[in-house]
């Protein structure tokens, strides 16, 4: 089966993003690997991307507590299959 291409993020949900990490001490935005990302230093602190499957996340790190609520809010929020703390 053939990869689908990853859509570009519109930018109307870049801005919602950038209008919350500009208001953050330290937060710089840069082209990740795929989509953007906000980093703090070496710490990405939010991603945004399109993927294969043309749905749009946003993935970023949170208290147990924050993820286990996502997680079990079901879709479209999940727990990320990579870290304990990224929803």
């Amino acid at each position: 089966m053939a990869k689908r291409e990853r859509p570009e993020v519109p930018e109307e949900m870049v801005e919602r993003v950038r209008a919350i990490t500009d208001t953050l001490p330290e937060v710089y935005e840069e082209d990740a690997w795929v989509g953007l990302r906000w980093r703090v230093g070496g710490a990405t602190v939010a991603h945004l991307f399109g993927g294969e499957d043309q749905q749009f996340r946003i993935v970023l790190h949170g208290q147990s507590g924050d993820v286990a609520a996502f997680e079990h809010l079901g879709h479209p929020y999940f727990r990320a299959g990579w870290g304990a703390d990224v929803i």
